[in-house]
């Protein structure tokens, strides 16, 4: 299906890079949001009205086995995470080549990526995640390094973005690496029916934004403290004077404690976010751009 918009179509990088930001931007103003296809629906339909004049290619067409596919080249590359068609010939469709392609799951609904954009040849992978608790199942797929996510936590009505190289370190993933040969290693058949299977499966602790309760507690803790200032500067007790001080050196270093957790959050969510920014600012669109995710980190990465 073309997409059909009032805005001038993009043809140039500039103009795409910029396009992407103003679309993350939209979609981290996204506060509460249905959980699951809803959000995914949601994230699709603004990427579609972000980049006019794009081609939107539904999964069912784009992973189609006939090879008279006018996709079926693409789709081939996509099944072992390549994403540099400049080998291959432009796609037409009815006439008109297709230098812009949004695809709707690329590799099918299950696998990742859940969207790529497509310019020139040259593809960038997108992934939308959704949950009720600040926290992201990944399952068994592990973040990709240079790949584009989006996260909602409906459960606090937040949305924010950031790269694959923002959830995981390179020594992170050696690690995870490691386990995971070790586990291939245990897959035995015993006869002909019977066999031991292990299967990656990632987990992950790591929050993404700023916990509420931490502010709204220290801002009770602070409201105590000057409670206390103020009995103190109406009281002439030495008694009442030392023990009001030290309740309010004791308040106070709570108030620090619960204040610099949720700053600490806050700054961090704000710098990825505008680190991913800067990223599809500098997006390239040409060989030099990764499109080899094959493997979920860069050969050699920036570490962010």
């Amino acid at each position: 299906m073309a997409i059909k918009t009032t805005k001038r179509a993009i043809h140039s990088v500039a103009e795409l890079n910029q396009a992407l930001v103003d679309f993350a931007k939209d979609i981290m103003s996204v506060g509460a949001s249905s959980k699951g296809d809803h959000f995914d629906e949601t994230v699709r339909s603004k990427l579609i009205d972000h980049l006019p004049g794009a081609k939107y290619v539904h999964t069912e067409s784009f992973c189609a086995k006939e090879k008279d596919s006018i996709y079926f080249d693409y789709s081939r590359l996509t099944t072992s995470y390549q994403f540099d068609f400049t080998h291959l010939p432009t796609i037409v469709d009815n006439g008109k080549r297709l230098n812009l392609m949004i695809v709707d799951k690329p590799n099918g609904s299950q696998k990742w990526p859940d969207l790529l954009v497509i310019y020139n040849g040259i593809g960038f992978p997108i992934e939308v995640k959704s949950s009720k608790k600040d926290g992201i199942v990944w399952n068994s797929g592990i973040p990709r390094s240079g790949s584009l996510y989006v996260f909602n936590c409906y459960g606090l009505s937040k949305t924010t973005c950031f790269l694959g190289q923002h959830a995981i370190t390179e020594e992170e993933l050696d690690f995870l690496n490691i386990k995971s040969k070790l586990g291939a290693e245990l897959n035995e058949k015993f006869g002909s029916r019977w066999s031991f299977y292990v299967r990656d499966m990632y987990n992950s602790n790591q929050s993404y934004f700023e916990n509420e309760v931490n502010l709204e507690k220290a801002q009770g803790l602070e409201d105590k403290v000057y409670a206390l200032e103020d009995k103190l500067s109406n009281t002439a007790d030495p008694e009442k004077i030392l023990k009001l001080k030290a309740e309010i050196d004791t308040l106070y270093a709570k108030y620090n404690d619960s204040h610099s957790q949720y700053m600490k959050a806050l700054d961090n969510r704000v710098r990825i976010e505008g680190e991913t920014l800067n990223y599809l600012r500098g997006l390239s669109w040409d060989t030099h751009q990764r499109t080899d995710f094959n493997t979920v980190i860069e050969p050699q990465p920036e570490t962010i």
